[in-house]
């Protein structure tokens, strides 16, 4: 029988040894046997590992279409078993197939893609959960829009009308270009108000600054505006000739008080300064006629003019020279008598927050504050004066304030001298503590009133009397005792939620030149 075979699955040198054994088993066999009209079923043994194989197949001449039959038509079926054949030197069989050029290129298989670990895979679901719980957030009610039946978010923001951000760098927020929902608005609307508020804020700061640096500089321009006794001025000497040198000698000397009238009348050609004008405040007048006085309080820092104006409160806002000013300056009513001096002067002032003007006087508020200077200087342009304080107290400008009473602590003029004492004991029960400065019916008495903030409207009063003739200057203030219950108005009784027991106490009135009092 012939045998077909695929001579490449064999090694060279046991592929010849098969072909001699097959030529002599060719010479040998005496006849032919007959080709069956059928191809057979054929079995051998691979060389690999001996395993046996079974192929359907043809003999050689019935290999051709024409010839061929299904396999299951066959009936001449002869099994043979081929032996296996010992497979020696790999490496020789690998030459082999190179040097036929059938050796099969060896493919680097293609890398496999890397999959998330259980970490990634975490973040990832995490991070689609964030970006859902976002979306649904912003999805309008009204368009009844499920989140779930989006595949991207491409898809999301098309339905939605947004634009695509990034939050930390990462995809999974947007933008709305729609109109802002009404909480939207509300907080633009506070960003903006605060704003404002702050840039206003800001405004008014630095106008307040100003302010107080160019009033600082008013005040500071006041003491050079003073005539002092020491004043003196330089005058040039005539020249002299020197047949070695020739140079200008100078000399200084005190001028006279005419000389110094005849210079400011010089200096000021259009001022009429009034008869009996004290030369030390003669700039001030020259300057402003509506100047009277001026207070001066060492201690705490006050030295600032006095005005007076025909009307009520112009200088409220307006300072020396009548330029709108916030600090405005001291002005005194304009029924006082500043030449003579009525039985009481009256002087109104701001208490700045900034301390200045007549802030400092809120340090008469306690006994240590009195000890510190008792004693005020308040000059006229007509004459030169000194007050002791002889009570300190807070009052109210409203009458609501009060019960519907007002303690009339700026009256100017009072002829009857029972009801000028009379005052004085009102006055000494609302003082905040008792100075020891004696008083009597016949002497004048210095009001200087500011604003007061322990209440709204109040004001806190400093009263003092003038220093008689030839009395000492020198005030005991060892004598000061605090008030245990002064007397305030109900407001201030009212903010410290406090019973007043004075509601029922005496009242003093102020009627023009007399007064009146109620039990």
């Amino acid at each position: 029988m012939e045998i077909y075979e695929d001579k490449n699955e064999y090694p060279e040198k046991d592929r010849d040894g098969l072909k001699k054994e097959e030529k002599e088993k060719e010479e040998e066999k005496p006849e032919e046997k007959a080709k069956p009209d059928s191809g057979m079923r054929i079995i051998y043994q691979a060389p690999d590992n001996g395993a046996k194989r079974e192929y359907v197949g043809f003999s050689a001449e019935e290999r051709s279409p024409i010839n061929r039959k299904p396999a299951d038509e066959v009936e001449d079926v002869e099994i043979e078993d081929v032996p296996k054949v010992e497979y020696k030197g790999g490496h020789a069989f690998e030459d082999e197939m190179k040097r036929q050029n059938k050796y099969p290129e060896r493919r680097k298989p293609a890398p496999k893609p890397a999959q998330p670990n259980e970490k990634e895979i975490i973040r990832k679901r995490y991070e689609e959960y964030k970006f859902r719980e976002r979306m649904q957030k912003d999805l309008p009610k009204e368009k009844n829009i499920v989140l779930e039946n989006f595949s991207s978010p491409e898809e999301y923001y098309d339905v939605l009308d947004v634009e695509e951000i990034t939050i930390d760098g990462k995809k999974g927020s947007g933008a709305k270009k729609n109109p802002p929902t009404k909480g939207e608005i509300v907080r633009r609307v506070i960003l903006a108000i605060s704003v404002a508020a702050i840039v206003i804020s800001l405004a008014v700061l630095g106008r307040q600054y100003l302010d107080h640096r160019k009033n600082q500089q008013l005040e500071d321009d006041f003491s050079n505006l003073i005539i002092t006794d020491a004043e003196a001025t330089t005058e040039k000497a005539d020249k002299k000739e020197n047949k070695k040198e020739e140079k200008e000698e100078t000399t200084t000397r005190k001028l006279t008080v005419e000389e110094q009238w005849a210079q400011l009348k010089k200096d000021y050609p259009n001022v009429k300064f009034p008869q009996g004008i004290s030369l030390k405040y003669a700039k001030f007048y020259a300057i402003n006629q509506d100047f009277v006085g001026y207070v001066a309080i060492d201690n705490l820092n006050i030295g600032l003019p006095v005005v007076q104006s025909k009307e009520e409160n112009y200088y409220l806002r307006r300072n020396i020279y009548k330029q709108k000013s916030k600090y405005g300056c001291p002005f005194v009513p304009t029924d006082n008598d500043m030449k003579n001096l009525d039985r009481n002067t009256v002087v109104y002032g701001h208490n700045m927050s900034d301390g200045s003007i007549f802030a400092p006087l809120n340090a008469y508020k306690s006994i240590d504050g009195f000890k510190k200077e008792p004693v005020i200087q308040f000059d006229t342009i007509y004459g030169s004066y000194k007050w002791k304080i002889i009570a300190a107290f807070i009052s109210n400008a409203d009458p609501e304030q009060d019960n519907g009473y007002v303690f009339p602590y700026n009256f100017t003029k009072l002829e009857n001298d029972a009801s000028f004492m009379n005052y004085i004991r009102c006055l000494k029960e609302r003082s905040l503590y008792d100075t020891g400065v004696d008083i009597v019916a016949t002497d004048k008495i210095l009001t200087l009133s500011t604003c007061d903030y322990d209440f709204d409207e109040g004001r806190f009063v400093v009263v003092a009397r003038l220093i008689r003739p030839g009395e000492s200057e020198e005030v005991d203030t060892s004598l000061a005792k605090k008030n245990e219950k002064p007397h305030y108005p109900q407001a201030y009784y009212d903010k410290k939620k406090k019973k007043n027991p004075y509601k029922d106490a005496e009242k003093w009135y102020y009627y023009g030149n007399v007064s009146r009092d109620e039990g």
